[in-house]
């Protein structure tokens, strides 16, 4: 005795469509309402989606990466010429768009800290992002404050 199957055929346009769906759900939605850009409030922010053809709609947005700098993943090795920590920081924050605060305003731990040699070991850092990279420079014995208006890093000594 044969069964028959309950399966249909279905387009190659359909699975890809599908697939992408599955895959990028927030990117890409299959809908042929508008070929405009317009936006759509959540509770969460605005966003802006451009319709490309009748079936395709896209997310308009910058990256995490360009919204918070100091998440930013990077892989990098320290030049021999960057010897301190205080160095070593303003490397890291270079490109950034961040600085750290005036040495004037400074705390004297803090700058003896500056001066230090940077270990060997805080000499690499592969996949990682700014923030780390900044705490593992300074130690335990140190936190830091992010002045996101100004673009201010400041490192505090823990009493």
């Amino acid at each position: 005795m044969m069964c028959k199957s309950n399966t249909k055929k279905i387009s190659h346009f359909a699975k890809a469509m599908l697939l992408t769906m599955l895959v990028a759900p927030n990117i890409v939605r299959a809908s042929s309402v508008s070929t405009e850009v317009h936006t759509q409030q959540n509770e969460k922010s605005e966003k802006y989606i451009q319709q490309l053809d009748g079936y395709t709609e896209v997310v308009v947005d910058t990256s995490f990466e360009q919204k918070n700098p100091l998440q930013r993943i990077v892989s990098l090795a320290l030049p021999p010429a960057v010897k301190t920590v205080g160095e070593a920081i303003n490397f890291v924050l270079d490109k950034s768009g961040y600085t750290l605060q005036s040495l004037q305003q400074t705390q004297y731990p803090v700058l003896n800290l500056y001066t230090t040699q940077v270990p060997l070991v805080n000499r690499k850092f592969i996949r990682t992002n700014l923030m780390q990279i900044i705490t593992a420079l300074i130690g335990k014995n140190f936190h830091f404050e992010v002045d996101n208006t100004l673009r201010v890093i400041t490192i505090k000594g823990d009493k």
